[in-house]
């Protein structure tokens, strides 16, 4: 986790976990949808104690725990990132079927950025996924639906 420490989605059984895969110098999609993060945590409200949100960086190579740790601070410092290493990260984004295709810009700072999947996948209190929610889905409907999967 962006804090050095292993990590499982065990650790985090008995509530709701809202996933997201991602990186910390995607333009558009990644810092949009941390921002509807915050809207959905604010819409639960008091259930908000029960739900975890995780950003998965997508780019190891540049997203060391501390730059995840500052970056996800900006959203809200109860967001936890998780990186590994390439064999790790490739495993994680094969086992939920995200795609990323890196497009190279030599001439930018950035160099290059990850063209990605953009899905939300939440994992229920009994840790099997449960939902996935398309880029751009209202909070409102999102946190609602993650409310009924902690009532269930």
């Amino acid at each position: 986790d962006m804090n050095g420490e292993a990590f499982t989605l065990d650790q985090l059984k008995g509530n709701a976990v809202v996933i997201y895969f991602g990186y910390t110098t995607c333009p558009d999609v990644c810092p949009t949808t941390l921002i509807d993060y915050q809207a959905v945590k604010e819409e639960l409200g008091a259930d908000a104690d029960r739900v975890k949100f995780v950003l998965v960086t997508i780019d190891p190579e540049r997203d060391t725990e501390a730059k995840l740790k500052e970056y996800l601070a900006f959203f809200d410092p109860e967001f936890i990132g998780l990186r590994g290493d390439e064999a790790q990260t490739e495993q994680v984004k094969q086992d939920y079927g995200v795609l990323v295709h890196r497009v190279e810009y030599p001439d930018s700072a950035t160099k290059y950025l990850l063209d990605h999947s953009t899905q939300t996948f939440v994992i229920d209190p009994q840790g099997r996924l449960a939902l996935t929610f398309p880029y751009g889905m209202d909070p409102v409907l999102m946190a609602q639906d993650i409310r009924h999967l902690l009532e269930s």
